[in-house]
């Protein structure tokens, strides 16, 4: 019966000398993470500078409840990229993302941000609405 008491502050004095060390080391490893987590993360102005480039094709499609446009690359046979629009996005030769439709032939000057790659400007450079012209005979009734 001397055993168990023994065995109890066996128990007790091994927990307090071995649980301060691995909870100090836990805390540890989270301050570690912590400031790994924070170099990992970038301001978009930084990625814009480190890893921006730019595409040429055509529009496949346009998700203005999303704020993304999905090009297809006309030199390469390559999956389309998408493209996610932020506030900072700017467009040339169209208003905003719901004035390119599927088809446009675009320039997208893009960075990439935690593996997505963000718009910085769209160049909209052959819309796929053509205009119509009407006849002069509607004209001059117009006119008249």
């Amino acid at each position: 019966m001397k055993i168990i008491p023994l065995c109890i502050a066996a128990a007790i004095i091994f927990t307090s000398a071995i649980l301060p060390a691995a909870l100090a080391q836990s805390a540890d490893e989270r301050a570690a993470e912590g400031a790994a987590r924070r170099e990992m993360q970038f301001d978009e102005e930084t990625a814009a500078e480190e890893e921006s480039d730019d595409i040429h094709g055509q529009v496949v499609n346009v998700r203005a409840s999303e704020r993304t446009l999905i090009v297809k690359e006309d030199q390469y046979e390559f999956e389309p990229y998408q493209f996610m629009i932020s506030q900072k996005t700017t467009f040339e030769g169209a208003e905003s993302l719901s004035d390119i439709s599927s088809g446009d032939i675009v320039t997208v000057d893009f960075y990439v941000l935690n593996g997505k790659n963000i718009a910085e400007n769209v160049v909209v450079e052959e819309s796929s609405f053509k205009e119509t012209k009407s006849s002069p005979g509607v004209e001059k009734a117009l006119v008249d």
